[in-house]
């Protein structure tokens, strides 16, 4: 019997502050020494992507009255977010901008 949980599916938007970002083996998630140093940052630190629960990129959301607008840095090809983003512009009382 095989006990392995199934591969994550889909995309998702880690803000910085999500406790998977908080653990202690960073390396594990993300092996590229430069690329967790802009990762976890002392001060202002972005999100992460997560595609197929891998790490695809970066994002940051820049809200402005009732817009919302999510800016994403990919590690490789880049994915469509569009749907998680509209959900945290949601939770944020505003609408996604497409600037």
């Amino acid at each position: 019997m095989d006990e392995r949980p199934p591969a994550a599916r889909g995309v998702r938007l880690l803000g910085p502050g999500d406790p998977l970002l908080g653990a202690r083996d960073k390396e594990r998630l993300i092996p590229d020494k430069d690329l967790r140093k802009r990762i976890w940052r002392p001060i202002g630190s972005p999100g992460v992507v997560l595609a197929d629960g891998r790490p695809a990129g970066l994002w940051r959301a820049r809200k402005q009255g009732r817009r919302l607008t999510v800016e994403t840095e990919w590690f490789g090809d880049a994915v469509d977010v569009r749907e998680e983003a509209e959900r945290i512009a949601s939770l944020r009382g505003a609408e996604l901008y497409d600037a």
